[in-house]
C-alpha cells in the first residue's frame, strides 16, 4: 500500500518533481506493489513465487522503461509501454482474484477482482489514447492535455483503494471464518477428549465444562455453571482452593491430585492440571482426569508387595535384591543375614560380598567369572540362570554349600540361595551306609501358599501345584481343609484357631495332604499370619516342604535293619558290633543267648558289664587293637565241661 501510495503521487506530480522521481521510481514503485500484490493473492493460494524472481521482474520493468524514455525521447512510446505492462499485470490479477474467490467463496475477493479488470480496462484505454500520439491531428492536443494523469484520477486510483478495502475485507471475513473453526474444533476436542475439562474464573466459579466432566461428576452443565469449584472438591474448603489458585498464576501452570464428590456421594481421586490465562478479567483451563481405578491398583500393588515381602522374610531360602548390572544391594531377607551373617551395610555391593563369601582368591576368581558369565546373559534376555552351586564361607568361619539362583524381573535382579550343607551331610551319610540304606531323598523346593482366615487358598505357587497334582485355578476353588488328611485335620485346626484367636500368630507341624490322585503327600508345615490394624488376620503364609521321601527312606531304612537281623539271627555264628565306648550297638540272637539274655537288652550296655570279668580282661586288648584299626584273630576259652574244655575262635575287624 505504501508503495502504491508514493508512486501515484509521484506520477500525479508530473511537471512538478524532477524527471527521474517521476518514471523510474514511481514506475518501479507501482510495479513493485502489482508484484506484492500478486504474490499476496499466490500465497492466498498457496502457489507463490520466488521473491528473487519478482525482484528481477521489477528491475527489468525499469530498465526497458528507461531504455525507452532515454534512448529513444519519445514520451508516447514509454506511456504505451508502462500501460500494456500494467493491463496484462491488472488482467492477471483479476484472474487469480477469481480463483481466490472461487475458492474462498468470498464476495469480497469478487470485488477485487473486478477492481482489478476496471484498472486493466484504465490502463489499456489509456495506452490507446498514447498511441493516437504516435500521428497526427487530435491526438497531438489529446495527449498534451494528458489523458494518462486523468484516467489514473478516475479510474486507475480509485479502483486501487476499493481493491485494498475489498481485500481488507477479505481478511476479516476469513479471520472470522477461521475464528468460527477453531470455534468448532475447541468444542470438539474438550467434549471427545477422554478427560473431564473446565473453565474456571478467579473466585474458583465454572464458566465452562465438557460432557465429560458432567459425565464424571454426575451433574447437568446447566447444574455445574452455576457451582464453585469448591461445591464438589471432597477434601478441601475455599482457603485450599484459593491457596491452588495462587500457587498457579505465580507458576502460570500446576498439576496437583485431589478428591471430588460426585452427585452420587462416590468419591472420586482425580489428577488435575491448570493453567492460568491472565487475558480479561484472567480465568483457568482445567483437565481432570479420572485416577480411582489407579489409585485401586497401586494399593492392590502394595498388599502384593507386602505378601511378596512376607513371604521373602519367612522363607528358607537367602534372597539377595540388587540393581543394574553393577548389582547394588538394596534388599536381603533374615534367612540370609543368619545364614551367613552379613547385613545389608557390610556388603551394599557385590564387590564387597566376593572377598568375604570366597577368602580363596583363585577360587573367588573361578566363582566371580562363572557367576558374572551367568547373570550378565540372564539381565540381557531378562531369564534365570541355570543353578550354580558353591561353598560360601560365613562370617563366623563356616562354610556352606549354597546352590545359588538368579532371576531379573524389570530393572531389580533376585538371587535365591538354598542351603544345600546339610543335605550335602545327608547325602555323604547316606552313601556311607549304602548297605542299609540304598536310597535318599533330595530337598525339595519349597511349596509356598497365600491362604485367607476361611481357609481357602489365595495364592499358590507352582510347586505347590506340581506337589499336589492340582492346577492353580482348581487349588483357588477349594480350602486347604478339604485337602488335608482326616486323621491330621483336628490337630491343624486347633492350631488354625489360635492364630485366628489371636492366641499365637504362627505354628509348624507335619501333617498329610491329598494328592489329587488319592495318595497322601507327607509334609512340613511353617504357618505365619498378617494382622489388619485391629488384630484381626488379614491372610496367612504358608511354607510347606515335601518330605514324603524322607519318610519312605525311614521305611525303607527300617525294613533294611529288619533283614539284616533275621540274616544274622540264623547264622551260627556269635555277631556283635561293638563302638569305640565299648558299648554294644548290635548282637545277634545267639550272642545274646550266650549270656542268657534278650538282644534288645545287650544293645547300648558296656561290654565289661556282660562278659565275665576274666574273659573281658583276655578279650579287651584285642578289642583296643580292632578299634584301633587292625584285624584281629585268637582263640579263648569258654568253660569247662564233662567232656573237656571249649574253645572259641575269635576274629574283631574293625
Amino acid at each position: 500500500g505504501l508503495s502504491m501510495g508514493v508512486g501515484v503521487l509521484l506520477i500525479g506530480l508530473r511537471g512538478h518533481v524532477p524527471a527521474w522521481a517521476t518514471f523510474p521510481l514511481a514506475n518501479f514503485l507501482l510495479f513493485t506493489y502489482l508484484m506484492m500484490r500478486i504474490q499476496s493473492l499466490r500465497l492466498d493460494l498457496a502457489v507463490p513465487w520466488r521473491w528473487e524472481w519478482m525482484a528481477a521482474a521489477s528491475l527489468l520493468f525499469v530498465l526497458v522503461l528507461e531504455s525507452i524514455r532515454l534512448g529513444l525521447g519519445n514520451l508516447s512510446l514509454v506511456v504505451i509501454y508502462n500501460n500494456s505492462v500494467y493491463t496484462v499485470i491488472s488482467y492477471y490479477l483479476a484472474t487469480l482474484a477469481w480463483q481466490l474467490g472461487h475458492q474462498e467463496k468470498s464476495h469480497s475477493v469478487s470485488w477485487i477482482a473486478w477492481s482489478y479488470r476496471a484498472m486493466a480496462a484504465g490502463t489499456l484505454i489509456s495506452a490507446i489514447v498514447s498511441s493516437m500520439r504516435l500521428g497526427t491531428g487530435p491526438s497531438v492536443e489529446l495527449l498534451e492535455a494528458n489523458p494518462f494523469r486523468i484516467i489514473i484520477v478516475i479510474i486507475i486510483i480509485p479502483f486501487m483503494v476499493i481493491s485494498h478495502i475489498a481485500y481488507v475485507g477479505f481478511i476479516l471475513e476469513r479471520t472470522h471464518r477461521q475464528i468460527i473453526e477453531a470455534e468448532k474444533q475447541y468444542r470438539a476436542i474438550i467434549e471427545t477428549t477422554l478427560d473431564g475439562f473446565c473453565v474456571c474464573d478467579m473466585e474458583g466459579r465454572f464458566i465452562d465444562v465438557n460432557k465429560t466432566y458432567c459425565d464424571m461428576i454426575g451433574y447437568g452443565r446447566d447444574e455445574l455453571l452455576a457451582m464453585r469449584l469448591s461445591d464438589i472438591k471432597y477434601d478441601g474448603n475455599d482457603l485450599d482452593i484459593q491457596a491452588r489458585i495462587q500457587q498457579t498464576m505465580q507458576r502460570g501452570f500446576n498439576r496437583f491430585e485431589s478428591r471430588y464428590q460426585c452427585r452420587n456421594g462416590r468419591i472420586l481421586d482425580v489428577e488435575v492440571s491448570t493453567t492460568f490465562q491472565p487475558t480479561g478479567a484472567g480465568q483457568f483451563l482445567v483437565f481432570i482426569r479420572d485416577i480411582t481405578e489407579r489409585k485401586q491398583w497401586e494399593q492392590a500393588l502394595r498388599k502384593s508387595e507386602q505378601k511378596f515381602k512376607a513371604l521373602a522374610d519367612t522363607s528358607p531360602l537367602a534372597i539377595y535384591m540388587s540393581v543394574g548390572v553393577e548389582q547394588k544391594y538394596e534388599y536381603i531377607n533374615p534367612t540370609a543375614v543368619k545364614l551367613f551373617g552379613y547385613t545389608l551395610d557390610e556388603t551394599p555391593t557385590i564387590e564387597q560380598w566376593w572377598p568375604l563369601a570366597y577368602p580363596d582368591a583363585a577360587y573367588r576368581r573361578q566363582v566371580e567369572e562363572e557367576w558374572q558369565r551367568k547373570i550378565e546373559k540372564a539381565i540381557k534376555t531378562c531369564s534365570e540362570i541355570e543353578p550354580m552351586e558353591v561353598v560360601v564361607t560365613c562370617k563366623d568361619g563356616s562354610r556352606k554349600n549354597i546352590q545359588w539362583g538368579f532371576k531379573t524381573i524389570g530393572e531389580q535382579n533376585w538371587a535365591f540361595g538354598i542351603d544345600l550343607t546339610v543335605r550335602r551331610q545327608m547325602e555323604n551319610e547316606l552313601r556311607d551306609s549304602e548297605a542299609r540304606l540304598r536310597s535318599y531323598f533330595e530337598l525339595p523346593l519349597t511349596g509356598r501358599a497365600i491362604t485367607s482366615p476361611s481357609t481357602g487358598w489365595i495364592e499358590v505357587n507352582a510347586t505347590l501345584c506340581d506337589m499336589l497334582g492340582y492346577s492353580e485355578t482348581e487349588l483357588t476353588q477349594i480350602t486347604w481343609a478339604e485337602l488335608t488328611h482326616p486323621d491330621d485335620l483336628t490337630a491343624d485346626l486347633a492350631q488354625f484357631n489360635r492364630v485366628i484367636a489371636g492366641e499365637i500368630d504362627g505354628y509348624t507341624m507335619e501333617k498329610r495332604f491329598i494328592h489329587k490322585n488319592g495318595q497322601s503327600v507327607h509334609t512340613h508345615l511353617a504357618v505365619h499370619c498378617l494382622r489388619k490394624p485391629d488384630q484381626s488376620v488379614d491372610y496367612l503364609v504358608a511354607l510347606i516342604i515335601d518330605i514324603s521321601e524322607l519318610r519312605k527312606a525311614e521305611e525303607s531304612l527300617k525294613h533294611s535293619e529288619e533283614r539284616l537281623r533275621q540274616i544274622t539271627d540264623v547264622a551260627p555264628v556269635f555277631l556283635a558290633e561293638i563302638n569305640k565306648d565299648l558299648r554294644y550297638r548290635f548282637v545277634n540272637r545267639r550272642y545274646a543267648e550266650l549270656f542268657g539274655l534278650p538282644p534288645k537288652e545287650l544293645c547300648g550296655k558296656r561290654v565289661n558289664t556282660i562278659m565275665p570279668e576274666q574273659a573281658f580282661a583276655n578279650a579287651q586288648p584285642y578289642m583296643l587293637k580292632a578299634l584301633a584299626g587292625q584285624l584281629v584273630e585268637f582263640e579263648t576259652e569258654l568253660q569247662e565241661s564233662p567232656g573237656g574244655h571249649q574253645f572259641m575262635a575269635t576274629r574283631y575287624a574293625p
